[in-house]
Parts: C-alpha cells; structure tokens; sequence
C-alpha cells in the first residue's frame, strides 16, 4: 500500500479553518493504518519514499478553481470571499508559478507485510 504519512489533504487544514470558521477533520494517514494493522497481528514494512513537494499552480484561477472543488465551496457565497482573502494571504509567487507559503513537503510510506504471518483473528 502507498499511504500518506499525512491525511491526505492536510495542506488544506488551514484553508478549510479560514474559508468555513471550522476545524476540518482530518482522514486516517499512515500512523493510524499501521496501529490497525498492529492491532489485527499484521507488522509491516514501511519504506518511506522520498518527499516532494506540491506541484505550484499556473494561475490564481486554477488555484481557486482546484480549492473551490476540494473545500466545498460555492461560487460568490460567503465562503468564496473568505477564500480569496486566505489565498492572498497564504499564496506565493516562485519562478515556477504559484505555492503555498510555508507549504511542507508530502511524505509518502511503501507499506507490505508477509501475507504467510499469523493474524491474531481467528
């Protein structure tokens, strides 16, 4: 398996905070999908892969076109105009097109096991 060592969209946290006034829950990474497979007698290799960064954006409108579709957000509500006030502040011009300020970069983990090990479950 290929698993995030982070919820897959934690770059978006913030925006999710700013654009709904809400804290976003966040889906199960590697960490969590390891303690499962502990718990049901499975004891994994994990290889991390090397880290990467997000790809920038080409423009200001496929930036807001990409986080309207993965925040949920409407065109011309409320929330769109708290959008452009965060990407404002949180976007950043490189040579390369534009990024998130402060962005980390994404981890990703190479997960296997021995299918031949004894499980706990009957």
């Amino acid at each position: 398996l290929l698993m995030f060592a982070d919820s897959p969209q934690a770059h978006l946290s913030s925006f999710w905070k700013q654009v709904h006034q809400k804290e976003r829950l966040l889906l199960p990474s590697l960490k969590e999908l390891v303690d499962v497979l502990w718990e049901i007698g499975i004891y994994p290799n994990i290889e991390m892969l090397e880290p990467y960064n997000l790809q920038p954006y080409d423009s200001l409108d496929s930036v807001r076109g990409e986080f309207r579709r993965r925040l949920y957000v409407n065109p011309n509500s409320a929330e769109d105009q708290r959008l452009d006030r965060a990407l404002a502040e949180s976007l950043v011009e490189t040579s390369d097109g534009l990024t998130i300020r402060n962005a980390q970069p994404r981890r990703l983990g190479f997960i296997s096991w021995n299918t031949k090990q004894q499980s706990v479950l009957p």
